[in-house]
């Protein structure tokens, strides 16, 4: 009974063993390039189950270089987190029957701000903390051109002018400094082709009811 017992103990040993090794990726890191006019920008990488039963995993977040205005999304396909901040962490199941891989979306809200920054996620089982895979998502966010310009509830663009749906809507015309600038408005639109080239800037819009603000660079 003795040399019985020790070999089921070895046994589960073994097992053990065998299913700390859960899951791998066969790609760690993507880089997106994306221009605010893209807004939301979502992508994935793919964790795959290298054991045929379910495992709990946890992922915890960290943010390099990320704007404060933008607001950062993941999916891990248990659970759509709406947003998630730096440090942030949560449990996932890692499904082990699926006979496809499983996705980790990462979504982002750009609110009209350019940016190079990265988000880090730690991968590792609770049970083996020590154990971490690490995967990153790297945005290289540039300012919108022109051409790129979205309508909205205000404003339509066509053919680099700014028309206004509302004959009341306003406009200010700031640089990043914040300092205002000159401009002519037309009736019923703005020309953009009078700003200078290689700027950025703000243009602030309202009427009685709505205010935006619209930042561009003129290529």
């Amino acid at each position: 009974m003795k040399n019985l017992f020790l070999t089921f103990v070895g046994t589960i040993a073994i097992t053990t063993v065998f299913y700390a090794q859960a899951f791998h990726f066969n790609q760690n890191t993507v880089t997106l390039t994306k221009t605010t006019a893209q807004s939301p920008v979502h992508w994935y990488l793919e964790i795959l189950s290298d054991v045929p039963v379910d495992t709990t995993l946890r992922w915890k977040a960290s943010f390099e270089n990320i704007p404060t205005e933008w607001s950062i999304s993941f999916d891990d396909q248990n659970v759509y987190h709406t947003v998630i901040h730096h440090n942030d962490s949560s449990d996932f199941t890692l499904y082990g029957n699926l006979p496809y891989a499983q996705k980790l979306i990462i979504g982002a809200m750009l609110n009209d701000v350019a940016g190079n920054g990265k988000v880090h996620f730690n991968i590792y089982n609770p049970i083996l903390p020590d154990s971490i895979t690490t995967i990153t998502y790297h945005f290289i966010i540039s300012l919108a051109s022109l051409s790129e310009l979205t309508n909205s509830s205000l404003i339509e663009w066509k053919d680099d002018r700014m028309y206004f749906k509302d004959p009341s809507t306003t406009i200010q015309l700031f640089d990043l400094h914040g300092k205002a600038l000159a401009y002519e408005k037309y009736d019923g639109y703005f020309d953009l082709q009078q700003l200078p080239k290689n700027q950025t800037f703000l243009i602030h819009i309202s009427n009685s009811t709505e205010h935006m603000v619209v930042k561009i660079q003129r290529p």
